[in-house]
């Protein structure tokens, strides 16, 4: 008894197989870089804000570019101090 496969039978519905695969892990991809894309705005929004608002003070306009910046990027983490 022999098992013979037809390769060209079988290799269009392997083809169709993989590009579904890839379209499913592209898709997927895409779905999972939405919320990270979404907190980088929130973030950068918030970074933008503070640096104008630490410009405004008037104990902060002694202080270069590179202090407001850095000042600005931990109160956006969070930072409790």
């Amino acid at each position: 008894m022999k098992f013979e496969i037809d390769t060209k039978q079988h290799s269009g519905s392997l083809v169709k197989f993989l590009l579904a695969i890839i379209a499913f892990s592209c898709l997927s991809i895409a779905v999972e870089i939405i919320p990270i894309s979404r907190q980088a705005v929130n973030w950068n929004k918030c970074l933008v804000k503070t640096i104008n608002w630490l410009e405004t003070l008037p104990d902060f306009k002694k202080k270069d570019k590179d202090t407001i910046r850095a000042i600005s990027v931990g109160i956006c983490n969070g930072s409790s101090k």
